[in-house]
């Protein structure tokens, strides 16, 4: 029996705030064969940014109260260490 590969242990969060226009091109761009599960945190956009981030596959979590999280940054985490990767940084 051939090994398979081990279960991926890394989750992405990407804060997101009136990101209608790239959020599925940023959830989509990301190897889903890498990471476990990819979490937006939609902070109270006033525009579809969390249904567009769910129907492109990601958790969404919404955040009722407006906290802006440093521009596009996007969370990395594993059971070992958390990384901030700024948006425009190669990914992965």
């Amino acid at each position: 029996m051939p090994d398979l590969p081990p279960t991926p242990i890394i989750d992405v969060i990407i804060p997101a705030y009136n990101e209608v226009h790239s959020i599925s091109h940023v959830v989509l761009e990301i190897p889903k064969n890498l990471v476990r599960e990819i979490i937006v945190v939609d902070n109270n956009s006033t525009d579809d940014t969390g249904l567009i981030a769910r129907a492109s596959g990601a958790t969404v979590l919404q955040e009722r109260r407006f906290r802006r999280v440093g521009g596009r940054d996007l969370a990395v985490f594993s059971r070992q260490f958390a990384t901030l990767i700024q948006s425009g940084m190669p990914m992965l």
